[in-house]
């Protein structure tokens, strides 16, 4: 079975496996002592709604107010992790968790805007690069667009797939959608 959640972009210990697991394999970097490196990467998004009190906080500089990120390596203090249905409530940055028969393969690193799902980074077992998970996830992602656009808002409708290298052969699957 299939299945896929969407989290706050904060650390987890079985995405940060997976994550070691995915540099080793595929960009043969020993990442097993780096846990601050991934947190920063892939956790510590600078974009965030202000108008969510878990990730900000609102204080009072003279009569100028002033944004202050809690997205910092004590997140966790600030934030719970958790499932957050199909849409979220706050925009900023998540994760989407794919996994089939419980087990997780792929995490897709996304921020999401009011009208646009920016697909950030990508990471997944190596045992399923059979299943060409750029594309799958890619696809997933398209799909997901559609239905919060159709049940939820239909303001949210653009879809970034990320920085696109012609010479790099981990990016090269993004051409294949169009327009690009």
């Amino acid at each position: 079975m299939y299945t896929v959640e969407v989290t706050r972009a904060m650390f987890s210990q079985e995405s940060f496996e997976l994550y070691q697991k995915y540099q080793n394999s595929i960009h043969g970097k020993d990442e097993s002592d780096d846990k601050t490196g991934y947190e920063r990467f892939l956790c510590q998004v600078p974009l965030f709604d202000p108008s969510d009190k878990d990730d900000s906080e609102e204080s009072k500089s003279g009569s100028n107010r002033q944004i202050t990120t809690k997205n910092d390596s004590k997140a966790d203090e600030f934030r719970t992790r958790k499932d957050e249905g199909v849409w979220p409530k706050y925009r900023g940055g998540y994760h989407m968790l794919h996994r089939i028969d419980g087990k997780l393969f792929a995490v897709g690193v996304n921020d999401y805007t009011t009208t646009a799902l920016s697909s950030v980074y990508l990471f997944y077992d190596p045992a399923y690069d059979f299943l060409s998970p750029g594309n799958f996830c890619a696809l997933r992602e398209i799909e997901y667009m559609r239905k919060v656009r159709k049940e939820f808002d239909g303001t949210f409708k653009y879809y970034y797939m990320g920085l696109y290298f012609q010479d790099c052969v981990k990016s090269i699957y993004k051409a294949n959608f169009k327009p690009s």
